[in-house]
């Protein structure tokens, strides 16, 4: 009973980490690839991830260049849609203070879908809306829409989104005295806000803009900076008709890797200079990269530990046994018994065991899996803006895996113990004094 537990408790584990890592890197995956925009493949010219930020004029992608790409990829079954992206920074101010922004400027019917994308909906609920107000590309906004992150917002002193202003003045002629006692109420009663930069050309540039809604990158790093804009005001803001990249969003199942050569040969055939990157490249989501790699590295040392716990706990339970039964493994010996059928004996005695235990593991895995599931617990794992939901992924291949495995250790360690005992002599053996 307690070998049967330790391997029951064990397994039980092991499938609870395996749901764990499994629905983490789901909840991560659709951060990396829809809400931050990778796509599964990302498409930017030549050398733009070095020098990009330095010389997006020279390193963006023009309207000919767009053309031509998007006829390639069209014809991709594989293809689900595509989106095209400009980045760029500046100030942001709300007429008394101005805050340094990172600024994503998106297809508003791109990113619609984005946001009601089944998988996002399944596997990132927390992110797929918004904190407060509503997207850019619904109707009843005006081109000068924008959504801003959550700790951009508190630092504007911004509370308030478009549909709660209650006057609406998107010009904002109105001047403000930041020196005056009624400055920051002034400035908490409406979302305007200027976007402040230097164009592609060198020169200054501002827009107004309206706060339509708080979003969440997902990321601590980015959450204090980042707006997401509609790609014409950011591309007139920025006075150009370019885009920095495009990004190719798959359909579910669809090998991602593969596609990556596929498309990059058929660029270098036509000599266009661009290069394709995966969504789990560590230049286009660094984040993702490491927190799975942080998992693997967790999951490799509990796995090991388990397994070695398991295997010491079998070989102690066949140890005991064996001592106990020693005269009787004497006595079958003498009957003619080989040493080798006595070890099986053993094998299937405990194959018996580790089954039952594995089947009972595997039920306390489930049960507990539906229990914190339904319980909505949240966490806030390192580096992620905002709780994530805490419900394990359990699987049927990943419950045969470890099953297997557990077995095939449950055989080595028995074999490896048994054997040792039922090869001494008879007679040692029928004189034993430990049986």
């Amino acid at each position: 009973m307690t070998t049967a537990f330790a391997i029951a408790v064990g397994f039980a584990g092991l499938l609870l980490l395996a749901g764990h890592i499994l629905r983490s890197e789901k909840y991560f995956k659709m951060n990396a690839v829809y809400i931050n925009h990778a796509g599964h493949l990302s498409i930017y010219k030549t050398d733009s991830l070095d020098n990009g930020f330095s010389k997006p004029k020279s390193y963006g992608i023009d309207k000919d260049d767009q053309g031509k790409i998007e006829k390639l990829l069209n014809g991709d079954q594989r293809i689900e849609f595509i989106g095209k992206y400009l980045k760029g920074s500046g100030l942001v101010s709300n007429g008394c203070r101005s805050i340094p922004f990172f600024a994503m400027g998106a297809e508003p019917e791109v990113e619609s879908r984005i946001r009601n994308h089944p998988l996002v909906e399944k596997w990132a609920s927390e992110l797929a809306g918004f904190i407060k107000g509503r997207g850019f590309w619904t109707p009843g906004f005006l081109p000068e829409s924008i959504a801003v992150s959550k700790g951009l917002s508190q630092l504007l002193g911004k509370p308030l989104v478009y549909d709660e202003v209650q006057t609406k003045n998107i010009d904002n002629n109105g001047f403000i005295d930041c020196a005056a006692s009624g400055a920051i109420d002034k400035i908490r009663s409406d979302s305007n806000v200027q976007l402040a930069t230097r164009n592609y050309d060198g020169d200054f540039s501002a827009v107004n803009a309206e706060i339509v809604s708080h979003y969440s990158t997902g990321l601590a790093l980015t959450d204090d900076n980042a707006m997401l804009v509609p790609l014409p005001l950011l591309q007139q803001l920025f006075s150009t008709d370019k885009i920095t990249y495009m990004a190719a969003y798959l359909k579910d199942g669809v090998n991602h890797k593969a596609m990556v050569r596929e498309i990059q040969n058929k660029f270098n055939d036509l000599n266009m200079p661009y290069v394709i990157y995966p969504f789990d490249n560590d230049q286009i989501s660094l984040f993702y990269v490491g927190a799975m790699s942080f998992f693997k590295t967790m999951a490799v040392f509990f796995i090991f530990l388990v397994f070695g716990v398991v295997a010491l706990t079998i070989a102690n339970s066949v140890t005991m046994t064996i001592i106990e039964r020693t005269r009787e493994i004497g006595t079958l010996r003498s009957m003619g018994f080989l040493p080798s059928s006595i070890t099986n004996l053993f094998i299937c005695e405990n194959l018996v065991l580790t089954s039952m235990a594995l089947i009972a593991g595997e039920f306390l895995a489930w049960i507990l899996s539906e229990a914190i599931g339904h319980g909505h617990f949240t966490y806030r794992p390192p580096g992620v803006a905002g709780e994530v939901i805490l419900a394990p992924l359990l699987t049927w291949e990943s419950c045969s895996i470890f099953a297997v495995i557990i077995l095939c250790i449950a055989i080595l360690a028995t074999w490896i113990t048994a054997t040792g005992r039922t090869n001494q002599p008879v007679v040692d053996l029928l004189t034993s004094t430990s049986a």
